[in-house]
């Protein structure tokens, strides 16, 4: 196996912008550059050691491209349609290690279909549709606060969800900003979810209380991270 190395350009530089385009591309390409002659019984290592010479951010950005192959390749199909361009972000926002051997799997499934990912597609209202992806998953969490033997595993997947949410915002600035700041559905979802914390939370043992009380805070948190009023909103 010949030597490879990460390329050359200031990779976590431009991969802080999972939002660029071209920067996804080249770093798409790169990583095939690095893996495509590699077998199956190899790709596992050979991946692991070229992820272990990137960046924190471009090994972050890359990880999460390659969550999100599948995804690229389908395209939309209705409402339940996996977005990659989600994926991408809450991997990103999550900032924990892929575990190599599923990076692999996903590989080297993806190779048996050889349709080359659209890394520019569903470009539209992005942040609008991560910030719902995580709202959807806090609203089917809240919904099974109805069954005790379920609720305290639910309360801890809200405030889980509240802090991966939180990550999220805070990393957001300029246009991506002003996106969810613009954007009344957005603040409507965020001020329902926020209430609907705050009622499940007087009804609750205090093991589930607790939870569901951190996810509240920091779900406001979050609204005044985003310059988002819930008490404005009708």
């Amino acid at each position: 196996m010949t030597d490879f190395a990460p390329p050359d350009d200031d990779l976590d530089q431009w991969s802080n912008a999972i939002g660029d385009d071209d920067a996804l591309e080249q770093l798409w390409d790169a990583l095939l550059s690095a893996t495509d002659e590699a077998g199956p019984k190899e790709l596992e290592a050979v991946l692991a050691r070229y992820l272990a010479g990137l960046g924190a951010r471009s090994r972050r950005t890359t990880e999460g491209l390659i969550l999100a192959v599948m995804a690229a390749t389908a395209g939309e199909e209705g409402a339940q349609w996996d977005d990659w361009r989600v994926i991408l972000h809450r991997h990103f926002a999550l900032d924990e290690r892929m575990d190599i051997a599923v990076a692999a799997a996903i590989l080297l499934e993806w190779r048996k279909e050889a349709v080359a990912p659209d890394w520019r597609s569903q470009p539209d209202r992005v942040m609008e549709r991560v910030l719902g992806s995580y709202l959807r998953d806090m609203q089917t969490s809240l919904g099974l606060l109805d069954k005790p033997e379920e609720a305290p595993e639910a309360a801890a997947d809200l405030a889980m969800l509240a802090s991966q949410l939180f990550d999220f915002a805070i990393a957001l600035e300029g246009d991506r900003q002003e996106e969810l700041q613009n954007s009344a559905e957005s603040a409507r979802l965020l001020a329902e979810l926020e209430r609907s914390l705050a009622e499940r939370a007087e009804e609750q043992p205090k093991v589930v209380s607790l939870n569901l009380g951190k996810a509240r805070a920091l779900l406001e948190v979050t609204m005044r991270q985003l310059e988002i009023d819930g008490g404005v909103v009708h």
